[in-house]
Parts: C-alpha cells; sequence; structure tokens
C-alpha cells in the first residue's frame, strides 16, 4: 500500500463513522420529536374521547334526574298505569331520539323490573337485575349512578336515578345512547380511527351473535371502530395484553397494515363502577411522517457520502502535492547521487520539514562533490 493511501485511509474511515454517527443521530432525534409529537395527539383524542363519553353520561343522568323529580312522572308510575305513563312522555322521546340520538328511556321497579321502554313499549315485565347492574345499584343504593355498561343488546352510555314519591322510593328512570357518536366525533376532530374492544369475559354478555373468528384479537374483542378492518389487521394479542396491564394512562405501540405505518394509543375502558371491560385504540396514520423522515435519512446519507468524497479527494491532492511528490524529488535526488550525479542542486519550494531534509541531503552532496573533487 503506498504512503498516500496509508495516510488518507484512516482519515477517511474515521470521517466515515463520524458521518454514519451523526446521520444515525439526526435520524434518531427526528424520530423522538416526531414520537413526543404523535404521543400528544393520541392524548389529545384519548382526553377528548374521554370527555365526549363523560359529556354524554352527564347529560343522562340530568335528564334522568329531571324525570325522576317531576311530580307527574312519580304519580302515574306509581299508580302503575303504563299507558298514561307512555302517553305523556312518548312526543319528548321521539324528538330525542331524532334531533339528539337519544337510543333508551326507561322505567323499572326495583331491582331491575322494566315497567315502560319507551323505545320498546310492548317490552316490559323483564327482569334484567342479573345483567343490567347499573339499574340494581340505583335501586338497591337509592342513589343516581352514571357510566358504561354492557347488556345483552351491547355496550350503551346510560345514566339512571331513584324516583320517590312523598320520600318513599318507588323505582328508577333511565336514558341512555351509543357510544359511536363519541368515538366519531374524536376521529372528526383529531383525524384518527378509534376502537373499543371488550374483554371475553365482558362480551359474554352481549347477544349480539359476534363472529369470533373475525371479531377476536386474543383475549379481547372488537365492538366497535370508526374503520372496521383496522383493529384485527394492525393489532396483536400481545399489544393488548400489555396495555390491560399497564397502570398508566395509555400505553403507545406501533403497527403496520396495508403499506401504511401506524402510531396506537390503548386505553382502558372503564364501567359505572370502576372496572376494566376493555379497551380504547386510538390508531394515528404516521405513513407520510415517517416516509419523509425515511427519505431524509437517505438523503443526509448521500449528502454525506459526496462531502466524505470531496474531503478525501481533498486531503489525496494536498498530501500528493506537499508530501509525495517532495518525497518523490528527493529520492530521485538520492538516486542520482548514489550514481555520482553531484551536480544538480537539491533543493524543495516549501519550508517544513521536506524541505529541511532537501538542504541536509544536498549539503552531503556538496560535500562528496568535495570529497570526489
Amino acid at each position: 500500500m503506498s504512503l498516500q493511501m496509508r495516510t488518507i485511509k484512516p482519515v477517511v474511515i474515521i470521517l466515515a463513522l463520524a458521518m454514519i454517527l451523526l446521520a444515525a443521530f439526526n435520524y434518531f432525534w427526528q424520530r423522538s420529536i416526531i414520537q413526543a409529537e404523535m404521543q400528544e395527539r393520541l392524548r389529545g383524542a384519548i382526553n377528548a374521547t374521554n370527555n365526549a363519553v363523560e359529556d354524554n353520561l352527564k347529560l343522562y343522568q340530568q335528564m334522568a334526574g329531571l324525570i325522576a323529580n317531576t311530580p307527574t312522572a312519580a304519580v302515574i308510575f306509581n299508580k302503575g298505569d303504563r299507558g298514561a305513563l307512555f302517553q305523556e312522555y312518548s312526543g319528548g322521546y321521539q324528538y330525542l331520539k331524532k334531533n339528539y340520538g337519544i337510543k333508551q328511556f326507561a322505567f323499572h321497579k326495583p331491582p331491575a323490573l322494566f315497567f315502560l321502554r319507551l323505545q320498546q313499549p310492548d317490552m316490559y315485565g323483564e327482569d334484567l337485575s342479573a345483567i343490567r347492574k347499573t339499574i340494581v345499584h340505583v335501586n338497591t343504593n337509592k342513589v343516581g349512578v352514571s357510566g358504561i355498561e354492557v347488556g345483552r343488546t351491547g355496550l350503551g352510555l346510560r345514566g339512571v336515578e331513584p324516583i320517590f314519591l312523598k320520600g318513599e322510593h318507588i323505582g328508577s328512570v333511565e336514558f341512555g345512547g351509543d357510544i359511536a357518536p363519541a368515538l366519531n366525533e374524536a376521529k372528526k376532530t383529531f383525524s384518527v380511527d378509534i376502537a373499543i374492544l371488550l374483554s371475553e369475559e365482558t362480551a359474554k354478555l352481549v347477544e349480539t351473535g359476534w363472529s369470533r373468528d373475525d371479531k377476536a384479537i386474543g383475549k379481547y374483542l372488537t365492538y366497535y371502530s370508526t374503520n372496521a378492518p383496522l383493529p384485527a389487521s394492525v393489532l396483536k394479542a400481545d399489544m393488548l395484553s400489555a396495555a390491560a396491564a399497564s397502570q398508566e394512562q395509555f400505553t403507545v405501540t406501533q403497527g403496520a397494515h396495508g403499506g401504511k405505518d401506524y402510531y396506537i394509543a390503548l386505553s382502558p375502558v372503564k364501567d359505572y363502577a370502576g372496572k376494566q371491560i376493555g379497551l380504547y385504540a386510538v390508531f394515528m396514520d404516521a405513513t407520510d411522517v415517517l416516509s419523509k423522515m425515511r427519505m431524509a435519512l437517505f438523503i443526509n446519507l448521500a449528502l454525506y457520502i459526496a462531502i466524505l468524497g470531496i474531503i478525501a479527494y481533498a486531503i489525496s491532492t494536498s498530501i500528493r502535492k506537499t508530501v509525495i511528490q517532495p518525497v518523490l524529488q528527493l529520492t530521485d535526488s538520492a538516486n542520482a547521487i548514489s550514481k555520482g550525479e553531484l551536480e544538480q542542486k537539491i533543493e524543495l519550494a516549501s519550508d517544513d520539514e521536506l524541505a529541511t531534509l532537501a538542504k541536509s541531503i544536498d549539503r552531503m552532496r556538496i560535500s562528496l562533490k568535495k570529497l570526489l573533487g
């Protein structure tokens, strides 16, 4: 290997390593920034979903409280006049259903005997105390409650209040609705997709004929999603198990499907009693961002390689002019002296160590010339 190559090789290797490390640092630094930004956006979507659910629950309980504290309702309910109670509130219920999506408005006798469903007036007399724990809770403790509950027809938002007549507890009234509008609103606001998954144990309460083959992900089943195929395609059983076991408000993971990259936030879904019954999954499409970041990495690497080439060429040229060529010139002069050619003066057009060496060789030439005089 030539002196030139031995000189330039370690320099090029060091520069190459430095540039690779710099490119890697820039990539992972940008990635950490993007992850932090994505995490904040996911946090916002989770919070917005929970807030929308809480707002609906508060509304349902307020409406239930209004009816429960209306003397007319208590008197008719106490008389057991189902027809009169339906006549009194059917118009108002139809208005709420049409304009605000209120799906449930019902009166119950203790502990959970359905006296009147405004949404299904022909269905009454069922005792659902084994399933409808919110109603049992209200009629047992004689205090209102609101929250998420899973029943035969699926997961719903419930607001239930006790009804009293002259201080005596006579039953309860309930308003309820679907959770889907809250998820759809968060999707629209944050440009994300949201799914709600129920644990196997909770899902057994739902009599909707779920197909386990296309809904199940480990020990969870997709109850609702703003993008139906997404949960089963992106989520894995270990992701859900880890999120369910976490004590954090939410956990963030990543997945891919159909050529797209997703950041995913998983957050617990709790029922009215605070028991975890499932998970929210929020999917944020990060394909464009990650693609641009990878493209930036490739551009940086190409730029660093070009810079490395320029530096290597500049170093090689400089070494050739300042070291290699003078050394070759001195070698030629030494060879000439060894052949007895002592007339040519030896000198270099520089002011460095090689020029000093040239002067020493030239003095040796002069001394030899005098000796051989």
